[in-house]
Formats: structure tokens, sequence, C-alpha cells
């Protein structure tokens, strides 16, 4: 992973308030891969954010990388 995509760069991105940083963070995660301790941040954007674009470019970002057990616990949870 570069210096521009670290887990720490990545999160300030997940974290921030504007939906257009975040879009920008799930981009970045998509095309390097995701640590997973960003996988958390990840998921609470595609389960909770207001904007449903947001949603799915998370959605798509978590189901691309996260470990299978982990996508099928949520799906039964959720």
């Amino acid at each position: 992973m570069t210096e521009d995509t670290s887990p720490e760069n990545l999160c300030k991105f997940l974290e921030s308030d504007d939906p257009g940083m975040v879009m920008m963070g799930l981009s970045m995660a998509k095309g390097s891969g995701v640590p997973e301790e960003v996988l958390p941040p990840i998921l609470k954007l595609y389960m909770w954010d207001d904007d449903k674009t947001v949603r799915a470019a998370a959605k798509s970002v978590f189901n691309m990388y996260a470990p299978e057990n982990v996508k099928i616990i949520i799906k039964n949870n959720w």
C-alpha cells in the first residue's frame, strides 16, 4: 500500500463530513485494497450513511474486500 492510501489517510477521508471526500476515500479503497482495520468504518457507511450514493459505494467496497465469514454474519443479522 502506498503512503497516500495508508489506513490512517483512508480513515480521514471516510470519516469526513463531506460526501465528496467520503466518496474519494471509497474510490481510493476500491482501487488499492482495504486493510482489515478500515473495514469497520466502511461497514458503518454501508449501513448508516444518509447519502444513498455513499451507502452503495461503501457496500461495493465492503463486499469486495470483507472476508466471506464476515459478509455472511452481516447478511444474517442485518
